[in-house]
C-alpha cells in the first residue's frame, strides 16, 4: 500500500466516513519485502472490520497463476494480498467473461 493510499484509508477509518470500503489493488505476497508489512496491513484491516467497516478487494483474473515485478509467471501457485487476508471481503474476475450462450 502506499503512503497516500494507506494515509487515505486511515482517515476515511479516523473519522468514520462510511462502512464499505472499495479497493481494487493487490500484490502476489512475494511481492511484499517483508513478513512485517503483511502484518501491519493485517493489523489495519482488523481494525477497519472491528469498527464496522467491510473492505472489498479484486483478487485479479490470473488465478493461482501471478507473475513476479519482472513480469514472469511464477514457477508456483502464489496467493495475493490483501484478498487473503481474513479481514477483507474478497471479489474474483474482474474482468471480461465470455458469452454462455
Amino acid at each position: 500500500m502506499t503512503a497516500s493510499r494507506g494515509h487515505a484509508q486511515a482517515c476515511a477509518l479516523s473519522h468514520h466516513l462510511g462502512t464499505i470500503c472499495s479497493n481494487s489493488w493487490l500484490a502476489t505476497e512475494q511481492a511484499f519485502h517483508t513478513a512485517a508489512s503483511i502484518q501491519v496491513l493485517n493489523k489495519f484491516y482488523t481494525a477497519t472490520a472491528a469498527a464496522g467497516i467491510t473492505a472489498f478487494f479484486a483478487t485479479s483474473d490470473s488465478g493461482a497463476a501471478n507473475v513476479n515485478l519482472q513480469g514472469k509467471v511464477f514457477p508456483f501457485p502464489t496467493v495475493t494480498y490483501p484478498p487473503s487476508s481474513p479481514d477483507v471481503v474478497l471479489s474474483g474476475l474482474s474482468g471480461s467473461c465470455p458469452s454462455l450462450s
